[in-house]
């Protein structure tokens, strides 16, 4: 799974993951949005199309590629982890992929490290009323749910 610093998993997502049938892929399909500096969190659908930790890939020792050269990279099912996640469905088109509809994983907005927002992708003050949906207080309870020491 391709992850970065700025978001948050679900401390039983491995275990969500395990207790599936091995598939090519799991893509996050309904996860949260999270804008720390306005404190507010809100839920998304198409979530693999804002964030980046949102595809689990299952590789096999053979599917590895035989060096990070790209042309050896573009030979194997490994190639998926480089290419855009926007993506990620049109890559695994052919493939047996499940998408997971369960807020297990929450990208995480203006803590301020956020590389989109340091190049000014998105803005600060980027909220629920961009993806159509409605946010809510982001409290302890959120906190709680993911198992993480509120700030």
């Amino acid at each position: 799974m391709p992850l970065d610093a700025d978001d948050w998993i679900h401390y039983r997502f491995v275990e969500f993951i395990r207790s599936n049938p091995i598939s090519d892929a799991f893509v996050i399909n309904t996860g949260c949005m999270a804008n720390l500096k306005h404190k507010q969190i809100w839920a998304r659908d198409l979530f693999y199309t804002n964030c980046g930790s949102s595809a689990v890939f299952y590789f096999s020792n053979r599917d590895f590629p035989l060096s990070s050269r790209r042309r050896d990279v573009m030979k194997t099912k490994f190639k998926w982890v480089i290419f855009p996640h926007v993506r990620v469905t049109k890559y695994l088109r052919n493939q047996n992929y499940k998408m997971v509809n369960f807020p297990l994983v929450t990208y995480v907005l203006v803590h301020g490290d956020n590389n989109t927002v340091i190049k000014r992708k998105i803005k600060s003050s980027i909220s629920a009323k961009r993806y159509h949906a409605i946010s809510e207080k982001l409290e302890g309870w959120f906190y709680e749910y993911f198992k993480i020491g509120s700030s």
